[in-house]
């Protein structure tokens, strides 16, 4: 239910964007300073959900916080979902918006899982690669794993490419484990 709820708040987001470059990539910046804002004071969320503190005190909490400080639109926005009472579903609505802005500026997000940082040659090299067969500019975000012992782990869309050490010892593993002796 969540995650219907957050593609269709984030669809008429997109639209309220009326899909002006700059607004579209502003507000998505601007969703991103306020989920870190949830994400460094995680008793927010509590604070939003708990039905003691009326409606008044929260639209004032966000009126100190964020008016002035954001596109006003995006700010009615808050206030809306407030109202809702869907500002706990912020952070799936940011979610699909950035995938919708990405999606309108033909940009492919890949999610790569890797045993250590990856050197800048490497970086680019697969960056090409990836841009070259997906016919998209790729933004890749990087996560480092050390139990993968080496080797990295990649996610583009709902397709997964394996590339590590530890998914070949696996494979290796079960492939031994089959052989009948």
């Amino acid at each position: 239910m969540s995650a219907v709820i957050s593609k269709a708040y984030s669809k008429a987001l997109f639209h309220l964007a009326d899909s002006k470059d700059d607004k579209l990539k502003r507000w998505k910046k601007e969703l991103e300073e306020v989920l870190h804002i949830f994400e460094k004071f995680p008793k927010l969320n509590s604070f939003f959900t708990l039905a003691v503190i009326k409606e008044k005190e929260k639209e004032k909490f966000l009126e100190k916080v964020f008016k002035g400080k954001m596109d006003d639109e995006l700010y009615q926005f808050l206030l809306f979902l407030l109202k809702k009472k869907f500002l706990v579903q912020l952070e799936g609505i940011a979610s699909s918006y950035a995938t919708l802005v990405k999606e309108h500026f033909n940009i492919l997000e890949v999610h790569m899982v890797s045993s250590s940082p990856m050197d800048e040659k490497s970086k680019k090299i697969l960056l090409e690669k990836l841009e070259s067969t997906y016919g998209k500019k790729v933004d890749i975000v990087e996560k480092v794993d050390p139990k993968l012992l080496g080797g990295f782990i990649l996610k583009i869309g709902d397709q997964f490419i394996d590339a590590s050490i530890k998914g070949r010892l696996v494979e290796l593993n079960q492939k031994l484990l089959s052989l009948h002796f």
